[in-house]
């Protein structure tokens, strides 16, 4: 099992993205970037094709065009279904909605019995289960299990959605975390992302937003809104950082565009070309009208 402490001196992962495309009428070449270990931050502009890039990237759908390529444990895969079982997904309405009237206890039960051996029984104390303990401390994640979905507040409810994810990929090699804008709330985003940075000292997290890390907490901002650098062979290819990029003190024009879902804050990383939004475009409720 993938836990904290011997994730923290894991071998290398790389997790990329080689001219990506999640729908036909993508413009080409697509996205090309590539995530190593830490929290990686994927920025793009609102409704450009998001949870379709999050599902590709953990293998719950195929790209249109392009391929993805994970390395992890001396191992390199491209296959949708080897996506599928090595890489957890949180925060995509399509696999993790949760019922609002149904108690906590009951979801989590649930999600363990699915991810143990059909032989292996599940005792009552599921906070102190092989599948959940090691990730309550990193998420902050402490809530009565007898509560209803519905009544636990956003920023529980989208740690559970985290915790189930890990929970169903007991030896998942990345986190994909959707939509982490979805909570509505600049300081709780913080919040999150923070945590998730602490959780990406056992796991790898990739998590996509349309805002800045006007906090610099993640480890590196890979900006998809833009076009990346020339390479040989007439693509594009993403730049990351390693470190965070000192943001400056956000301006009223900065606030203004936060609000609209941009911002003209300089990005860490860029990356290949922006799509036009489809018409058809999924789009994500936020956690306090749905989940």
């Amino acid at each position: 099992m993938n836990d904290g402490r011997r994730a923290r001196h894991r071998s290398a992962f790389t997790l990329a993205a080689n001219q990506v495309r999640v729908q036909a009428d993508q413009p080409e070449p697509g996205w090309s970037f590539s995530v190593g270990t830490g929290l990686t931050l994927l920025r793009n502009s609102r409704e450009n094709y998001h949870t379709a890039l999050s599902l590709t990237l953990a293998g719950r759908r195929r790209p249109s065009a392009g391929s993805v390529t994970l390395e992890h444990r001396g191992k390199t895969v491209q296959k949708h279904t080897d996506l599928f079982r090595m890489v957890a997904l949180a925060g995509a309405a399509e696999v993790d909605s949760l019922d609002r009237i149904v108690p906590v206890r009951a979801v989590l039960r649930e999600q363990v019995n699915w991810a143990s051996p059909w032989w292996k029984r599940v005792g009552k104390d599921l906070l102190d289960h092989d599948l959940v303990r090691p990730w309550l401390q990193p998420l902050g994640l402490d809530i009565d299990l007898r509560t209803k979905v519905g009544e636990i507040d956003p920023h529980d409810r989208f740690r559970l959605r985290v915790l189930l994810a890990l929970v169903s990929r007991a030896d998942a090699a990345v986190l994909i975390v959707d939509d982490i804008d979805q909570v509505r709330d600049m300081e709780l985003r913080d919040e999150i992302l923070t945590e998730l940075r602490e959780l990406s000292l056992s796991l790898p997290v990739v998590a996509s937003t349309v805002n800045p890390d006007f906090s610099g907490i993640a480890t590196r901002v890979i900006d998809l809104r833009t076009m990346g650098e020339e390479h040989e062979g007439g693509g594009r290819r993403a730049v990351t950082s390693t470190e965070p990029t000192e943001l400056t003190e956000a301006t009223d024009g900065d606030a203004a565009s936060l609000a609209a879902g941009t911002s003209g804050a300089v990005p860490t990383a860029s990356a290949a070309p922006t799509a036009q939004i489809p018409a058809n475009q999924d789009q994500i409720p936020t956690l306090s009208e749905e989940n």
